[in-house]
């Protein structure tokens, strides 16, 4: 397989423990087949309140940055992890429709694929439902993608 670009691999739905519209971000994130998770940013319960606080590099800035400098550059607290994607996953009826024709970023949540390739999950919509992809975190981010935000 090769990994120098953006690939995806289509996920299948997983249940995470949640109590209403609260999200255990401290729970074991779904880990997708061949891969490690390399760093998992968890810190108690997220409350989703039917909206994701997105960050959009287009907005900000103008020069290409990596997906990598992306995830040091937000606090640990900030960022929402693999576990957020799959609740939505989970409850696609919650997914903003706006949020069609973008991806959607989950740096709290880093996997190894092989000990020189990290990557990270995100949230997409495949022309018929949402589905999750991955991308390495050495990709460059588009003005279409955003990162979901505590």
């Amino acid at each position: 397989m090769n990994f120098k670009g953006v690939f995806a691999f289509f996920g299948v739905r997983n249940e995470i423990k949640s109590s209403g519209l609260l999200v255990d971000l401290s729970a074991k994130p779904f880990c997708p087949e061949q891969f490690l998770v390399e760093k998992h940013v968890g810190w108690g319960f997220w409350e989703f309140n039917h909206k994701l606080n997105l960050y959009y590099l287009k907005k900000r800035r103008k020069e290409v940055v990596r997906i990598s400098s992306l995830c040091e550059e937000f606090l640990d607290s900030q960022l929402l992890n693999a576990n957020v994607l799959d609740y939505l996953l989970a409850n696609q009826k919650d997914i903003p429709e706006k949020l069609k024709g973008q991806r959607i970023y989950f740096l709290g949540t880093i996997y190894a694929h092989s000990p020189k390739t990290l990557c990270v999950r995100y949230l997409f919509w495949n022309d018929s439902e949402w589905s999750w992809g991955v991308n390495c975190i050495d990709n460059f981010f588009s003005d279409k993608d955003s990162i979901a935000l505590s």
